[in-house]
């Protein structure tokens, strides 16, 4: 095992505690381990050098930060001492490229005063009409039986969802295409061989970007021409309190982004939680009660504030 050794002396003087870690392997570092166990990699990550501590792995060095106390230092981020532009834009800049979660500092002040446009009470609203009858749709297709896959389940549910909700209308046999250009966008990512080498990760990923864009370009001149209810065209017409507004490449890159963390960031969360809710049944009975007390199939958004639990 490699020797153990702090990332970086701290300053003399400074008080800081060094970052302790290990690098792995040589070249690869601990690339395999993070891609065949990552929750288990992170865990032991966590358990033998605490919240904070570094590694190697897909090419560089890594400073992890781990456990929600460390993670929200991080993103409140009082200091503005962390950019995640740089270290994210290595993982999955030319996949979702120039994406809100790329963008520091003043840029990233400047898009979400513009976003937040699309992201009002008023909008929020709308947007709930449409998630309601997507989800009736969806989820009445499911059938309980053993075995059932909820991933697979929550992925086609959360990209119709997201596409009804943000597009403004059901894909159809095209889902399936944005599907796996999703999957190959996100798993590029973590790819160990990071160039175009045909049928590998990146080069897929890359594709899988291709895809994406042609689609919401195609999309683009009828959104800018409409009125409608769903995100695409909030984020068409939406503008700032001076007036500015997205170009079509800002358009473009925040609907990939946003579709991404709709599709794929949901459906890891829910999968998630539904693996907790099935091994507590009192947790279970609390969500059911809480649920079956609002009396109505269909969610409104004042009806939130009912349920706490879930």
């Amino acid at each position: 095992m490699p020797a153990l050794r702090p990332f970086a002396p701290p300053p003399p003087g400074s008080g800081l505690r060094p970052v302790l870690g290990r690098g792995g392997l040589p070249v690869l570092g601990r690339t395999l381990e993070y891609m065949r166990d990552p929750m288990g990699t992170s865990r032991q990550q966590y358990e033998e050098f605490g919240p904070v501590s570094w590694t190697h792995a897909y090419g560089i060095p890594i400073v992890v930060v781990i456990g929600p106390e460390a993670i929200g230092e991080v993103l409140v981020n009082r200091d503005k001492a962390y950019a995640n532009g740089p270290g994210w834009s290595y993982f999955i800049g030319p996949f979702f490229e120039r994406g809100l979660m790329l963008l520091d500092f003043e840029e990233h002040l400047h898009h979400r005063r513009i976003m937040q446009q699309a992201f009002t009470r008023d909008r929020l609203v709308g947007y709930l009409k449409g998630i309601n009858a997507a989800f009736g749709d969806g989820y009445s297709s499911w059938e309980p039986q053993r075995g059932f896959r909820f991933h697979t389940a929550f992925k086609q549910l959360t990209l119709d969802l997201a596409t009804t909700v943000f597009v403004g209308h059901h894909l159809g046999a095209e889902a399936d295409d944005l599907n796996a250009a999703f999957f190959d966008a996100i798993q590029a990512g973590t790819s160990v061989v990071r160039f175009p080498v045909p049928g590998g990760r990146w080069h897929k990923g890359l594709q899988g970007r291709a895809v994406l864009e042609a689609f919401i370009r195609g999309e683009l001149p009828a959104k800018r021409a409409s009125t409608g209810d769903d995100l695409f065209s909030a984020l068409c017409h939406a503008e700032d309190e001076d007036g500015n507004r997205f170009t079509d490449d800002d358009v473009v890159n925040h609907m990939i982004f946003l579709l991404m963390a709709a599709h794929d960031t949901s459906t890891t969360t829910m999968t998630t939680l539904v693996n907790h809710v099935a091994a507590d049944q009192d947790l279970q009975d609390q969500l059911r009660a809480e649920s079956q007390a609002l009396g109505t199939d269909h969610l409104e958004y004042d009806d939130l504030a009912a349920l706490p639990t879930l």
